[in-house]
């Protein structure tokens, strides 16, 4: 099992996939068959997948449904590779399903609002550095996150060759490789955003990184200015302000200005609108204040 691991490795690298993704997915499928006492292909046994992955989530590390659901699709990509390399005839947990991530409160997000996003971004520029990131840096991230909705691995993959600042509609765009979608995504700028990101490129060593993002980190790194900004990680209803949270910001904020669904799909670059509509567009309190006050007088 162990050169059958090293093989997928090695296809999934000869694809394109960054050492991070490679690393991370065979990790997860070593470690279900570390945990389920797998040597052979033929010892692979659903149901001791799934007793594993749930003693995961009732452990001490008490994982969610998505990374539980994570776990499953690794084992399940590892085993399709299998079928159709010739190295086995079928899939022996094909048939298995993940829990429903939207009913897991592990760890809701919430979406900030324009003026939450304008205090963090004022407190992230007038602060100290914080984990190798300037606190002009880590404003224009948190910028660049909300009003593109990308992701801290997309975002920190970004170049100077990233960009397309000099046209009348400036873009950015990321890599394949680097693409939770595994194809390049060029999604446009706001012009003002353009101009700030033009000047911070020309202070870059020529061939840099834009940002140096602490991964594993960011939700630390964004504590400290959420502190600053006086405003909670965690709010009274138990929902989140991480880092991922300014990419739910992005879908709520575009869906408050009254973007189509599909439009909005394709900026947050789901495949399901459902994702779009059910998960990613947050209602602001104002909103539904604001409906309620436009209802007719009765």
């Amino acid at each position: 099992m162990v050169h059958s691991v090293q093989g997928r490795r090695q296809s999934l690298t000869a694809k394109g996939a960054t050492a991070l993704y490679v690393r991370v997915v065979t990790a997860r499928v070593c470690r279900i068959f570390d945990g389920c006492g797998f040597r052979s292909w033929n010892d692979i046994d659903p149901s001791k997948v799934m007793a594993f992955l749930s003693g995961m989530q009732a452990g001490k590390k008490h994982v969610g449904a998505a990374t539980f659901n994570a776990y499953l699709v690794a084992l399940k990509t590892f085993c399709t590779w299998m079928v159709n390399e010739g190295r086995a005839t079928r899939s022996p947990v094909e048939h298995l399903e993940g829990p429903n991530v939207r009913v897991d409160p592990r760890h809701a997000r919430r979406a900030l609002s324009v003026e939450e996003l304008r205090r963090l971004l004022q407190a992230a520029r007038q602060g100290p550095e914080v984990l190798g990131m300037s606190g002009h840096a880590r404003a224009l991230l948190y910028r660049l996150a909300v009003e593109t909705g990308l992701r801290a691995s997309e975002l920190a993959s970004l170049t100077a060759a990233s960009f397309d600042l000099c046209s009348q509609s400036p873009t950015v765009a990321v890599a394949a490789a680097h693409s939770k979608r595994r194809r390049q995504d060029v999604l446009p700028l706001r012009p003002d955003t353009a101009v700030v990101l033009g000047e911070f490129i020309q202070a870059l060593p020529a061939g840099d990184k834009l940002f140096s993002v602490p991964t594993g980190r960011l939700a630390r790194m964004m504590r400290v200015d959420l502190a600053a900004a006086g405003l909670p990680y965690k709010d009274a209803a138990g929902k989140y302000a991480d880092f991922h949270s300014l990419r739910h910001s992005c879908g709520s904020l575009l869906a408050a200005a009254g973007t189509h669904p599909k439009v909005a799909q394709t900026l947050l670059r789901h495949s399901d609108i459902n994702m779009t509509l059910s998960r990613y567009s947050h209602v602001f309190a104002d909103q539904a204040a604001a409906a309620v006050a436009g209802l007719p007088s009765l």
